[in-house]
Order: C-alpha cells, then sequence, then structure tokens
C-alpha cells in the first residue's frame, strides 16, 4: 500500500523555534554575573527542552508528529517561566536611591522596579510567531501592586506593525499568585488585538499541573483568534471564560464566534471607544461583522447606542420592522425572553404558572427564569407576564442573574450607596440588594431629579440601556 503522507510542517516550525530560544537564551550559574535587566537559565533549566527536540527527531507518522509539536510547545513554555532576572550589580548602592538593584546571587529574585500594573515584554520574533515572556519575578511585582490599587494586570507585548501572531508566556505558578492574591484579569495587549483573562480564568489555569501557559493573539480576517495553551493541549473552556477585544466601526456591530458547524452570535459583547469586548468560553475566533437595525423613532432617542446595542444582539425586536416603541414599558414576560436570549439557553420546560399558556412565546423563557431563581411568581401559581416591569424589579432580576449564573458575589452588607437618592425610603426590601448591586456596578442611576423611582415603570429604551451596561459590568 502507499505510504501515508506527513504534514511536518508544524514540527519543523516548532524545532526551529525550540532551538532558536535555546541559542539566544543566557547560562549562569546563580544569575550574580548577568545585569538585572537582562534574563538567565541554568544549564538544568534547558535539558527539558533539548530532550523534547531529540525525541521529535524520533517522529515518523502524523500521530507521532502532532505529539511532538506539542511536547516542543509544552517544553518552550516551561522554558520561558524558567528564565530569571540578573543581580549583577555595576555600580555602588546610593542609600537614598528608593528602588536600589540588589545582588549576590539569590536565584535571580531582582527585577527591574515596577511601580504599576502594567508591563510591556519584548517579543522576539520566532518562525511562526511573536513571542514575549512574563517571569514570575515581574508577575509577582504587578500581583502585588494590582492587590493595592484593584486594577486589571496588563501585559503589552512589543511587536512589528505587521505581526499578526503574538504570544505571552507565564507560568501557571504566576497565574495561580494572581487568582489568589486579587480579584482582577490579566489582559495580554498586542499591536491589533487584546485577551482579557478573568480572574475565575486565571484561577482555572493556576491549578493545572504543567508549568506553562501561552496566550496567543492572532489576527484573522475580519476579527481576531485568541488560543490559550497548557502543556501544549489548547484550552477550550475557563470558568470565566476569555475576551477577545478588537476594533469595531458602529455601535452596531457584533461579533460571531467560528465554530465547526458555522458562525454563532455572541450576545455577551459590547462597544465601546472603537473597540468591540466579546466573551468567548475559552480559545475561540470571532469574526465581527455590522448588524445594525434601523428604527425610524430612535434616532434622536437619548438610548439610540443602547437600543443600537439591544437589537443588533436580537435581544430585543421591534415592535414592528419600522419602529422599537423606546417609551413603551417593558413587560414580565418580555424582560425573562430578552434574557433568556442572552443566555442562550434552551429550556423546553412547561411552566408551573396558571396564567403562563404552554404555547406562547415566552413559555420556556419564563420557565428557564424561574427555574434558574432568577424571577419568581407573582404567587404560586400566578407569573402576571403582562404586568409592566419595574426598575427594582428589573434591579433585582439582573443581580439574580448576574450571581446566580455569571459568578458575581452577592453583596453581604450596605454598601451606603442609595443614601444620596432622596427616595430610597421607597425601595422596597426585596429589592435593596438588586438597587445596591446596579447602583455599584453603574448599571442603574437616577433618573436626573436625584430618584431612583424604584416603583417607577421601566421603558424598553430604560432597560435596553440597563442592559448594555449590565453586559459591560459582567463581562
Amino acid at each position: 500500500p502507499p505510504t501515508p503522507t506527513v504534514d511536518r510542517s508544524k514540527l519543523d516550525a516548532a524545532l526551529a523555534d525550540a532551538q532558536k530560544a535555546l541559542d539566544e537564551a543566557t547560562v549562569s550559574v546563580d544569575g550574580s554575573d548577568i545585569a538585572p535587566d537582562k534574563t538567565w537559565v541554568t544549564e538544568a533549566d534547558k535539558a527539558p527542552l533539548q530532550s523534547a527536540i531529540a525525541l521529535a527527531g524520533l517522529a515518523f507518522t502524523q500521530d507521532e508528529v502532532d505529539d511532538a509539536v506539542a511536547e516542543l510547545k509544552s517544553a518552550m513554555a516551561d522554558f520561558a517561566a524558567a528564565h530569571k532576572y540578573g543581580t549583577k550589580i555595576d555600580k555602588p548602592v546610593d542609600p537614598d536611591d528608593p528602588n536600589p538593584p540588589s545582588g549576590g546571587g539569590g536565584g535571580g529574585s531582582s527585577t527591574p522596579a515596577i511601580s504599576g500594573t502594567t508591563i510591556t515584554v519584548k517579543g522576539k520574533e520566532q518562525t511562526s510567531s511573536t513571542v514575549g515572556q512574563l517571569t514570575d519575578n515581574q508577575a509577582s511585582a504587578l500581583t502585588s501592586n494590582a492587590a493595592k490599587s484593584g486594577k486589571d494586570i496588563e501585559v503589552t507585548v512589543s511587536a512589528a506593525d505587521d505581526a499578526t501572531d503574538v504570544e505571552l508566556n507565564v507560568s501557571t505558578k504566576a497565574l495561580k499568585n494572581m487568582a489568589a492574591k486579587t480579584d482582577v484579569a490579566l489582559v495580554v495587549k498586542t499591536p491589533f488585538g487584546d485577551a482579557r483573562l478573568p480572574n475565575a480564568s486565571l484561577a482555572d489555569l493556576g491549578a493545572e499541573s504543567a508549568k506553562g501557559v501561552n496566550v496567543t493573539v492572532e489576527k484573522a480576517e475580519n476579527g481576531l483568534k485568541v488560543t490559550v495553551t497548557v502543556g501544549g493541549k489548547t484550552v477550550e473552556t475557563l470558568d470565566g471564560g476569555v475576551t477577545a477585544v478588537t476594533d469595531a466601526s458602529v455601535n452596531g456591530s457584533v461579533a460571531y464566534q467560528v465554530t465547526a458547524d458555522g458562525e454563532k452570535l455572541i450576545k455577551l459583547s459590547y462597544v465601546e471607544d472603537g473597540k468591540l469586548y466579546a466573551n468567548l468560553p475559552g480559545s475561540g475566533e470571532i469574526v465581527v461583522k455590522d448588524n445594525t437595525k434601523t428604527f425610524r423613532d430612535v434616532e434622536d432617542n437619548w438610548a439610540k447606542p443602547a437600543i443600537d446595542f439591544a437589537a443588533s444582539r436580537e435581544l430585543f425586536n421591534g415592535v414592528n420592522e419600522l419602529d422599537f416603541a423606546p417609551n413603551q414599558a417593558m413587560t414580565r414576560a418580555m424582560l425573562v425572553t430578552v434574557l433568556y436570549r442572552l443566555e442562550g439557553a434552551k429550556s423546553g420546560a412547561a411552566s408551573k404558572f396558571a396564567d403562563v399558556p404552554a404555547d406562547s412565546w415566552y413559555t420556556e423563557a419564563v420557565a428557564w427564569a424561574n427555574a434558574e431563581g432568577i424571577v419568581s411568581g407573582k404567587s404560586e401559581t400566578l407569573f402576571a407576564p403582562n404586568d409592566d416591569i419595574t426598575r427594582e424589579q428589573l434591579a433585582t432580576i439582573l443581580y439574580r442573574y448576574a450571581t446566580k449564573l455569571c459568578g458575581m458575589s452577592e453583596l453581604t452588607e450596605d454598601n451606603g450607596l442609595l443614601d444620596d437618592f432622596s427616595d430610597m425610603s421607597a425601595v422596597s426590601d426585596f429589592a435593596v440588594a438588586g438597587m445596591e448591586w446596579c447602583v455599584a456596578e453603574g448599571v442603574i442611576g437616577g433618573r436626573g431629579d436625584n430618584t431612583l423611582a424604584p416603583g417607577g415603570f421601566a421603558s424598553r429604551a430604560e432597560v435596553a440601556t440597563m442592559l448594555m451596561r449590565f453586559v459591560k459590568a459582567i463581562i
């Protein structure tokens, strides 16, 4: 029989990158002969990568070649994480210097002073991508600063303007430390797009047994591809997901996730300052398209950006093809249907409420929302689907959605944020936590006269606005 064709292109590229990394690494015994702004490794650090290169030479079948590529990527990530900063002192220490260099060995514990939560690491051109490395020392300093400030950790990988594939290497130890000591995210920034890993995702990656994590941001046609690998294996899902950030021209720009079954609209996304933020479950690729819906009654409406947001993500429909009816009140049935679409849920369950027909357009949404604990009925048997939703009911429902389905923390005490509103005493007891959370997250504000109007009915325009702010808060 004919010999099967074996594609070795990825293996050849991985071998070239691995050999280049070894050739460019500076070897030291303890780092005391290396400048504080340079990195070094030991001969022992090089050994696993050298072994992976040798074993890759024994790969002949396609399966063996693919396994060798994965092993090389894993060894490369571990090798990157093993780099340490030097501790050589070239001048006497100034006693008045607030950031004096440290020396005398210590295994490379010194690192250039980092005063905030942002850093730029130098990207090195490799065969298939530009690779930057965040050392454990750098990560530790950034984590310490982030714990104090509460600001996200931002790592920019410097790359040429025409770069299309940029990768950051970081150790699982560093990510575990970030997750344990802060509540912030790690943002990997490149010239053409960013990847944001929420704290829950950092905890997920930090729990892995492999030593190194690679976050790759790749320019795609009309979009962006983000790949997270641990030990050379692609991570498909993470507890907090991954937010891909790329350019967008209009408020109606939306992201579609590229899947084996085609393109899927990502409803958890928003546009701000010319950038589109789209939530992915893990590694994935997005395509950006203009899905703007035009309504004749919103062109001059104060809530037009929010209406564009809701309609383009197909959370709301117009009341007809031409009109959105921004001032029309939102009913309870309408609201749970919007959240059902936002979640992308599939229920198929029947509602337990007597006033929710089995074949209505909102039946599954009501059943889903009630089962998830997001909404309850007006009684054990009645849901009141056609009742208009009040602002405090809306805030409470969004708060429950955030804490029950999005991993947001519940409020455990009064945050005092309602005290500034003249009608705060009008907030119902059941709605206090929801209103406080929505005010804290910027989801809801006063109506212009220093009132919350908790019992006022929420219009479709107001719901669209609160929903847009809500998505920004939970991504």
